[in-house]
């Protein structure tokens, strides 16, 4: 015959019953009184719920504007690799246009930005569709387009780097110089200061892909110099847990990091 619970026990199982069973509690006050029909909790919980619905409710609608982009940059990175989810996509960047929100017109533009990516077809069609919807002018350097650096070539073509089990402690950097065209395209790339044993591979990557950039124009006559910038480029392997083993070790796998060292006018 099963013994009977403690008191204890059985005051406990019993709160915890009637807390999971279905109510109309306020989450905030549920398990200490009843929201009444109509009263002042039951009022301010719909308000809540409305202010969720609309995006509104008094809060930062900016955090609006972070979730409807965040549905949409997965979607649209999702789209080129399974059809099915285009449309998905395309209606995730709807509901960004259709806000009204003067605090998220950054958003829309950004949104520009994804479209273009969804209807790119061939190399540099999302980059000439961002620069074709970016024509207005400004006064100081407003990146638009950054093509990803990507390592696996380099890797391939560096047999000691793919068959290393544990990447490089020692660090490789580049810092490189270049121009913002009044047109908002790239010139002038200079790499002004290196480490002494930086990869000439991995940096033709990083000057490839820094030749592809694209700004918006600048208030400047076609003629003038443009705006110069410096970035440092790193190339970093991580530190991670390995298998087998409680002893933390660098990733094979390098991804490179970038550092905006450009001296603002103004700026001391």
């Amino acid at each position: 015959m099963p013994r009977a619970l403690p008191p204890s026990t059985r005051s406990t199982r019993s709160r915890a019953a009637f807390l999971d069973r279905p109510t109309d509690l306020h989450p905030a006050t549920r398990g200490r009184r009843r929201v009444r029909q109509g009263g002042p909790l039951h009022r301010r919980a719909r308000r809540l719920q409305q202010g969720r619905e609309s995006g509104g409710g008094g809060g930062d609608v900016r955090v609006k504007g972070y979730a409807l982009f965040r549905i949409a940059g997965l979607y649209t990175s999702i789209a080129p690799l399974v059809p099915a989810y285009r449309q998905t996509a395309f209606d995730s960047l709807r509901r960004i246009d259709e806000t009204t929100e003067p605090d998220l017109a950054p958003f829309r533009d950004a949104a520009k930005f994804l479209r273009c990516r969804l209807q790119g077809t061939g190399v540099n069609a999302g980059r000439d569709c961002i620069a074709a919807t970016n024509t207005d002018r400004v006064s100081k350097a407003e990146l638009i387009y950054a093509p990803p650096i990507d390592l696996n070539n380099w890797r391939q073509e560096n047999p000691s780097t793919v068959a290393r089990l544990h990447g490089e402690a020692t660090p490789q950097w580049a810092d490189v110089a270049f121009r913002v065209a009044p047109d908002g395209t790239v010139r002038d790339i200079d790499t002004v200061r290196t480490s002494t044993n930086v990869d000439a591979g991995w940096m033709k990557l990083v000057t490839d892909a820094l030749g592809e950039r694209r700004y918006r124009p600048l208030q400047r006559a076609p003629s003038d110099e443009g705006l110069r910038r410096i970035e440092r480029y790193s190339i970093v392997y991580d530190v991670v847990s390995m298998k087998g083993t409680r002893i933390r070790a660098r990733s094979s796998v390098p991804h490179i990091e970038i550092l905006d060292l450009t001296v603002e006018p103004g700026m001391s």
